[in-house]
C-alpha cells in the first residue's frame, strides 16, 4: 500500500513540475488550438494518470506516447539516443516527462558515473535542441537510487529541466 501512495504521490509532484512549467507560455500546437502532445518515457506505471492530468489541466486533448527505457538503462554505453527516439523526437512532444533509472546497474567507478550521466543528457539533449522544445521534468527513482538520482539531477540541471526527487514525498 505504502509504495502505490508513494507512486501517485510521484505522479502528483510531476504534473505539478509540469504545471508549474505551462505558466512559462504555451507551445505553437496549444495557442493553434491544437491537442497537447504528451511524452512520458521510462517508468510507464504512471504515464496515464500524468496525461489525464495534463490534460485536465490544459483543458486540451492530449496525444498520449509512452516508451519503456529498459534497454537504455541496460545499456547505456553503447545505447544511441538519436537513433532509439528518432521516432519520439518526430512527434514533437509538448510535454515530456522522463522517469528511468530503476534498471542501471549499480554505478561503482567514476567512468560508470560519468557515462550514465553523459548518456541521461543526450538522451535529454535529442528533445531540447531544435525549435520547439517540450516542457520537461525528470522524476527521480524509488528505490535505493543515491548516484543515479543524483547524475540525472545534474544531467537536467545543465539543461534546465527540473527533477523531481520521488523520495521527497
Amino acid at each position: 500500500m505504502r509504495r502505490v501512495e508513494k507512486r501517485v504521490s510521484s505522479v502528483v509532484l510531476a504534473a505539478v513540475a509540469l504545471f508549474a512549467w505551462c505558466a512559462v507560455g504555451a507551445s505553437v500546437a496549444e495557442a493553434a488550438g491544437d491537442g497537447v502532445r504528451v511524452l512520458y518515457m521510462g517508468e510507464t506505471n504512471a504515464a496515464h494518470e500524468v496525461a489525464k492530468a495534463i490534460g485536465e489541466r490544459t483543458g486540451r486533448r492530449v496525444d498520449l506516447r509512452v516508451r519503456a527505457l529498459e534497454d537504455f538503462e541496460r545499456g547505456y554505453r553503447s545505447w544511441n539516443a538519436g537513433k532509439e527516439l528518432a521516432d519520439l523526437v518526430a512527434f514533437r512532444p509538448d510535454y515530456l516527462v522522463v522517469a528511468t533509472g530503476g534498471n542501471v546497474p549499480n554505478l561503482e567507478k567514476g567512468v560508470d558515473i560519468r557515462s550514465f550521466r553523459e548518456a541521461f543528457s543526450r538522451l535529454l539533449g535529442c528533445f531540447l535542441s531544435g525549435g520547439d522544445m517540450p516542457r520537461t521534468v525528470v522524476r527521480g527513482l524509488f528505490s535505493d537510487s543515491g548516484i543515479r538520482d543524483e547524475q540525472m539531477h545534474r544531467a537536467a540541471q545543465l539543461l534546465g529541466v527540473p527533477f523531481v526527487r520521488a523520495d521527497s514525498v
